[in-house]
């Protein structure tokens, strides 16, 4: 009986590559691989999740900021909340119901939009980027930044809720508000087409649809639709008149009782 002969190492590994057909490397590798799946499956979702409540957190206080600056206006001029004198230009909007009442940190005009702003282009929810036509802008003292935007007879907002830090995107950091007056009604549409729907003077959530509607008093479906145009939905058809799809988001949001649901174009 011929005596064992103890094998070497490296004949050992060889045998051990040959059972289990993987080298220590491509374990390392394969292990990599599934912590890479299980971060993406598990802290992706808890990170996006993070990032949507603080975007509404910063969406409804901006909201009620203005509401309460509104409030205060009212108390000095004896005037009621939702009145508001959508003839004047933008600069003067402002300074008439809001400046007094916000703290700032500066504001900019046309002239020196990028001093507030650093980028006047801002993206879609089909990545399409979009101008940002704001005539008059303030950064609030939360580094906030609210535009002061008239189309037409439209007075809007348009507010990225974390200044430059990106993505630069609607929906994700930037939304609409819009000034609505029964007073002055849009020329867009035929006069019957504002009696459909119960708008009240005053400022809502979200854009406007083709005939300058405020989004936010239109049934939540339509919003999602694909087929309404500045929709939140990334295949909606851009309002030439608007600020591309995306823009009804934010009502969306509000009707939903300010959360974000799973069908949220985030």
């Amino acid at each position: 009986m011929k005596p064992k002969v103890k094998k070497k190492a490296w004949q050992e590994y060889s045998m051990t590559k040959e059972r289990f057909g993987y080298t220590l490397s491509q374990n390392l590798a394969i292990g990599a691989i599934i912590f890479l799946v299980l971060f993406t499956l598990l802290a992706v979702p808890f990170y996006n999740s993070c990032m949507q409540k603080q975007t509404i957190a910063k969406l409804r206080t901006l909201h009620a900021t203005l509401l309460q600056a509104k409030r205060t206006y009212d108390l000095d001029h004896e005037e009621r909340g939702d009145l508001y004198d959508t003839g004047l230009e933008p600069e003067a909007f402002a300074n008439e119901y809001f400046m007094p009442y916000l703290k700032t940190e500066k504001t900019c005009n046309e002239n020196n939009a990028k001093d507030c702003w650093k980028n006047m282009i801002y993206k879609d929810l089909k990545n399409r980027p979009q101008i940002n036509k704001s005539s008059f802008s303030v950064v609030l003292n939360d580094r906030s930044i609210i535009g002061f935007v008239k189309n037409n007879s439209m007075m809007s907002i348009i507010i990225d809720t974390n200044n430059v830090a990106g993505p630069n995107k609607l929906g994700r950091d930037i939304f609409l508000m819009y000034f609505y007056n029964t007073q002055n009604l849009p020329t867009l549409c035929p006069k019957e087409t504002y009696t459909k729907y119960a708008i009240t003077d005053g400022i809502h959530l979200g854009g406007y649809d083709e005939c300058a509607i405020p989004f936010d008093v239109k049934p939540y479906e339509e919003l999602y639709s694909q087929h309404q145009e500045d929709g939140c939905n990334k295949k909606s058809p851009k309002n030439i008149n608007g600020f591309g799809s995306g823009a009804a988001c934010a009502a969306v949001i509000k009707q939903n009782e300010w959360h974000i649901d799973k069908k949220y174009p985030w």
